[in-house]
């Protein structure tokens, strides 16, 4: 082995002390062209010390990398500058080691160039742990974001195209602040400042909830955990973990809306039977009074008492229709030529109503109860002309379009619903749509709208749509209800939804 100089410091080394040493130590002439090296360079490049001396130290390169080491090197020739890269070797039998590389210049008493000292390690190993790693990250749901000390996104999982409708390279460069509501990003840099100067301890900060906000602009609901990260390319920062927590919420929120109604169901059914009750008694009592009244009492007195009786009747019945408890007569219908029957004969007379009907619906049977249904369309007709006088329209138009559709498990139906689509519930239903120009909802009217007892109109309080929806479940079919907003721009500013099973030839036969 001929003799291999190193300068540090005007300390001189045998090559042989070198051979023991964990990197690959090699040295080339101003061209790259090989002069030594140590064993652990030979196994780093993959080549003999026989055919590799007198050859350029990168013509063992990845023909991929090739070029660009090339460049990088000729660089250094003409600045005089240490290398640092990384790179891969391949041996003439095809194994591939990957190599971190540092060259520095070596120069003569006249403080010209004399060649290149490298030095090899094999990052191997490292590389493969850093590839598993990157396949994990990318098979995660959750985004994961490494976000340098400045709040900057360094890298990010592909699971943020799904998530929040960015594609990694958007994020590379930008705050991480873009992917939290405009209000919450000063919360945020005050977290990150806080564990980045260690007045914030990781432990401290646990889950943070945030609502996060997609390209398009629309929010969702997150879960953030925070945590420095050590270093990354030599540079303090964070880890942080992003999980979209909208659909868990919406169950919660369902699962109380549940509750309550449960609670609320147990209380109008005790209700409506005591109440039938005493309707029964009152009304037989007035009934065997008005037989020894004069007429003239009995029209002042008796039959209004009646009247006030029949309509505490009805009550009854929204209240078991409100509690799926109300009694049906039901038969199989074309719902089609039912509504356009109910068009014809000025059931909707307040009001404009247009119906639209797509080919696949055309013919669609129902089994319903015929009238409740006329009762259900009409009150829905009734609140887009009640609130065409509340919001100061002149002229309201409503709009009926039957559609066939499929629901599908786990199906959200469109704006606020009644609840996702199970298993058991999966099939063809007609889809009867009643749509409205009125100054549609707010998203807090819009929460509440199935609410029992819950009117914007003052003075009033039935049960409104609870009603609708308690007979439209008792037929095992679904409601939803999407209001852009006032103001929004719609073809209709509030569609309700009415889905109901369709009928196949066997089941009417």
């Amino acid at each position: 082995m001929r003799q291999l100089a190193v300068v540090d410091n005007q300390t001189r080394f045998n090559v042989d002390d070198l051979e023991a040493l964990p990197a690959g130590i090699f040295r080339v002439d101003p061209e790259g062209y090989l002069r030594s090296g140590n064993k652990t360079w030979w196994a780093i490049c993959g080549a003999s010390e026989d055919s590799a001396l007198g050859a350029l130290w990168y013509s063992g390169t990845h023909p991929l990398d090739t070029y660009a080491v090339e460049q990088c090197f000729e660089a250094s020739v003409g600045s005089l500058q240490d290398i640092a890269l990384e790179t891969r070797f391949v041996s003439p039998a095809g194994k591939v080691v990957f190599a971190k590389i540092h060259l520095v210049p070596e120069l003569d008493k006249l403080e010209r160039l004399s060649g290149f000292i490298g030095a090899a390690f094999d990052i191997s190993t490292l590389v493969q742990s850093q590839d598993q790693l990157l396949d994990i990250l990318n098979s995660l749901s959750d985004v994961v974001l490494l976000v340098g000390e400045t709040g900057r996104i360094l890298r990010v999982n592909p699971a943020v195209s799904s998530m929040l409708a960015y594609q990694p390279h958007e994020l590379l460069g930008e705050h991480c602040g873009l992917l939290v509501v405009p209000d919450q990003r000063a919360r945020l840099n005050s977290v990150l400042l806080g564990l980045l100067k260690g007045s914030v301890k990781p432990a401290d900060v646990g889950i943070l909830n945030f609502s996060g906000q997609i390209k398009s602009g629309l929010t969702i609901d997150l879960e953030m955990r925070i945590d420095k990260s050590g270093l990354y390319r030599e540079a303090p920062g964070f880890i942080v973990v992003l999980r979209d927590v909208s659909e868990r919420k919406r169950r919660e929120m369902y699962l109380n809306e549940a509750e309550k109604m449960s609670a609320l169901v147990q209380v109008t059914r005790g209700v409506s039977h005591e109440f039938t009750n005493l309707l029964s008694t009152m009304m037989g009592n007035l009934e065997l009074l008005a037989r020894g009244l004069p007429r003239a009492d009995v029209e002042n007195f008796v039959e209004p008492s009646l009247q006030a009786g029949e309509r505490g009747r009805e009550l009854v019945q929204h209240l078991l229709s409100f509690n799926r408890q109300r009694p049906l007569n039901e038969a199989v219908i074309v719902a089609a030529d039912f509504i356009q029957n109910q068009i014809e004969s000025q059931m909707f007379s307040a009001t404009a109503v247009e119906l639209e009907i797509e080919p696949a619906a055309d013919n669609a049977r129902i089994r319903v109860d015929p009238a409740y249904l006329a009762e259900a369309l009409q009150h829905l007709v009734e609140n887009a002309a009640e609130a065409r006088a509340n919001g100061g329209i002149d002229t309201v138009l409503v709009h009926l379009e039957l559609s066939w559709v499929e629901l599908k498990a786990g199906m959200k139906l469109p704006g606020y619903s009644t609840g996702e689509i199970r298993e058991s519930e999966v099939g063809s239903y007609l889809r009867i749509s009643v749509s409205d120009n009125g100054p549609g909802m707010d998203s807090l009217v819009l929460e509440r709208c199935f609410d029992p007892f819950f009117s914007t109109r003052e003075g009033q309080m039935g049960l409104g749509l609870s009603s609708l929806v308690g007979f439209i479940q008792q037929c095992d079919g679904f409601v939803s209800i999407d209001s852009p907003g006032p103001g929004a721009e719609a073809p209709w500013s509030t569609s309700v939804h009415l889905y109901l099973p369709g009928l196949t030839d066997a089941e009417v036969s």
